[in-house]
């Protein structure tokens, strides 16, 4: 409860029978935690909690995020060992050099070609070095999309986002 209070936190019920858990990172970080790649503990907290207040099947639980929150998505991920089913980032990047530890793991990685706050290559960088490792990635590059224009599409109500995520979901 603790983590849950200090990160700030939204949930809710989506449509199906899933639940959605979004942390939110203090505003503006901390002056010696700059990102979520400082708080991996409180963000497994949140889950540890969810998980133990609500039926989830552990084999089902997705991770996604976008900008910073796309940055602590590749972190998360690579501390994790392989907790998620699926993970996308969305508009972030991560230490191509950790890519090895997210071979095992599908993922979804979502970017605007024309993002100026985080630049598309440091997506294509992660997608290079998991696919390197053998890795099973997706990529969806907007050709068109700035920063905030891809973060929109990618979790617009439809999107393939959310295809991939039940498609990963059904192959299990």
């Amino acid at each position: 409860m603790a983590a849950r209070r200090r990160l700030g936190l939204a949930a809710g019920e989506h449509a199906g029978a899933g639940k959605m858990v979004s942390p939110h990172c203090p505003n503006p970080p901390q002056p010696n935690r700059p990102s979520w790649s400082e708080y991996p503990d409180e963000v497994m907290a949140v889950v540890d909690e969810v998980q133990l207040k609500y039926p989830i099947d552990d084999t089902a639980i997705l991770l996604t995020g976008a900008s910073m929150g796309g940055y602590g998505t590749w972190d998360l991920a690579t501390r994790s060992h392989g907790r998620f089913s699926a993970v996308a980032p969305v508009s972030g990047g991560g230490d191509p050099l950790r890519a090895a530890s997210l071979a095992r793991q599908s993922f979804c990685v979502i970017h605007g070609a024309q993002d100026t706050i985080v630049p598309v290559e440091r997506s294509l960088e992660m997608v290079q070095a998991l696919r390197g490792h053998g890795g099973k990635v997706r990529e969806v590059i907007y050709p068109d999309a700035g920063h905030g224009d891809a973060v929109e599409r990618a979790y617009a109500p439809g999107s393939e986002l959310y295809d991939w995520f039940a498609a990963v979901l059904a192959e299990r």
